[in-house]
C-alpha cells in the first residue's frame, strides 16, 4: 500500500541522513497542504505531528544554513504564516464556541433554578 503524502512528507521531515534543505522543503510541503486542505477545518492530527519538526527545523540557524535561495525562504515564510492564520482563527472560533457553551451553561442553571421553585410549589401544594 502507498503511503499518503503526509506521511511521505513525515518521514522526509523526520529524516536525519536527508539534507537539510531538503527536509525543510518537505516541512514547508507538509505545512501547505495541512493548512490548505479546508481553512476552517485543518488537519490538526497533521499539524500536531509537524510542531516539533518546526521548532527543530525553523531556527534562524538552520533557515540561514540551508535555505539560502529566497523563492524557498518566502515558500517557508508564507506557509509559517498560513499556519498562523490558521491558529488564530480557530482561535477566535473555540473563544466564540466557549461563549456559547457559557450561554448555555447559564441557561440551563436558570432553568434549573426555575424547574426546582417549581417543583417546590408543587410539592407545597400536594402536602398542604
Amino acid at each position: 500500500m502507498a503511503e499518503s503524502p503526509p506521511l511521505l512528507a513525515l518521514s522526509a521531515i523526520n529524516n536525519p541522513a536527508a539534507p537539510l534543505l531538503e527536509r525543510i522543503t518537505a516541512l514547508t510541503v507538509a505545512l501547505e497542504q495541512a493548512v490548505a486542505a479546508d481553512s476552517t477545518s485543518p488537519q490538526w492530527t497533521l499539524l500536531d505531528q509537524l510542531s516539533s519538526q518546526i521548532a527543530v527545523l525553523i531556527t534562524p540557524q538552520t533557515l540561514a544554513a540551508a535555505v539560502t535561495d529566497e523563492p524557498t525562504r518566502a515558500r517557508l515564510t508564507t506557509a509559517l504564516q498560513q499556519l498562523l492564520n490558521t491558529h488564530q482563527k480557530t482561535l477566535v472560533i473555540a473563544q466564540a464556541q466557549r461563549q456559547q457553551l457559557a450561554d448555555a451553561l447559564h441557561q440551563l442553571r436558570t432553568n434549573r433554578q426555575a424547574t426546582d421553585a417549581y417543583l417546590d410549589v408543587l410539592h407545597d401544594s400536594w402536602t398542604s
